[in-house]
């Protein structure tokens, strides 16, 4: 088997073991109906949780939503509940739009998310025992499948890279003075050390990007493109490799992730039809 396709058909085994209930929370911290909104948001905010399951005879009947105010946006769903309202005029009562089913894997999650109410109740075997929630989308499942999906973008750049200049030093000259230098400078470091790797692996993401623009592998404006790269090197790929949040429970940062994935997944068919 071709190495691309090896890997295609790793990416597609991994996206479909993670799934949506490896990523959700439990066990829940419920209200219940008769409590007020002011003695639920006391403890909520304590422990950072915006959404609260509302029991009944020990059932979940509904959700009181956005209890301390992270979902920001034009589609922020209903107004935050009044400090002197009952649970029981304050929630969302549950419907099959609140639920998710906990088997379902983790890709398509981000777009699930995107839709109102911006949580999911996860059903297990025929149970409501935990919640995903866009904050939840920053755990390791999802962090080991965002990853994965940035490193094949810069494999498949770097590949098309090689295919598409004689040498690494063609390539790199593509690029600015400065950044011939600072490329130029970490390879001299580098062979200081006894290390020896080669020219374009020193390059960053954005860099190699760069490279493959110029040749005009990527549709659309220069900069554009490398505006693009720069957001997803410095808002996702940084805090995907020091543990960092990328993703809260605002609706615009679930929004950016989301537009970041489908970013990713078109580069990557550019960059590879281009290296062909």
């Amino acid at each position: 088997m071709a190495a691309e396709a090896q890997f295609e058909l790793t990416m597609e085994r991994l996206g479909r073991s993670l799934q949506v209930s490896h990523l959700s929370s439990s066990p829940l911290r419920t209200a219940f109906l008769s409590d007020k909104v002011s003695t639920v948001r006391a403890w909520a905010s304590a422990a950072a949780i915006n959404y609260v399951p509302v029991r009944r005879n020990g059932r979940i009947v509904g959700v009181l939503e956005n209890v301390i105010g992270d979902l920001l946006g034009t589609d922020a769903g209903p107004r935050r509940a009044s400090e002197e309202d009952l649970v029981h005029t304050a929630m969302r009562s549950l419907s099959s739009d609140m639920l998710i089913e906990g088997g379902q894997p983790l890709g398509g999650l981000v777009d699930e998310l995107l839709k109102a109410p911006h949580y999911r109740l996860v059903v297990d075997g025929g149970q409501l025992e935990s919640i995903v929630t866009p904050s939840d989308l920053c755990k390791l499942p999802m962090r080991v499948l965002v990853f994965s999906q940035v490193a094949r973008l810069e494999a498949t750049i770097t590949d098309a890279i090689r295919r598409m200049y004689v040498t690494e030093e063609d390539a790199v000259s593509a690029l600015g003075q400065g950044a011939q230098a600072q490329i130029l400078g970490q390879l001299k470091e580098m062979h200081s050390k006894s290390l020896d790797p080669s020219l374009i692996e020193l390059a960053s993401l954005r860099q190699k990007a760069a490279i493959l623009a110029s040749r005009g592998v990527f549709a659309g404006d220069e900069h554009e493109v490398d505006a693009d790269f720069k957001d997803l090197y410095e808002r996702l790929r940084n805090p995907l490799m020091h543990a960092a949040s990328f993703v809260d429970d605002s609706l615009d940062a679930l929004i950016r992730l989301s537009r970041q994935l489908e970013f990713i997944q078109r580069r990557t068919a550019e960059a590879s039809a281009g290296g062909r």
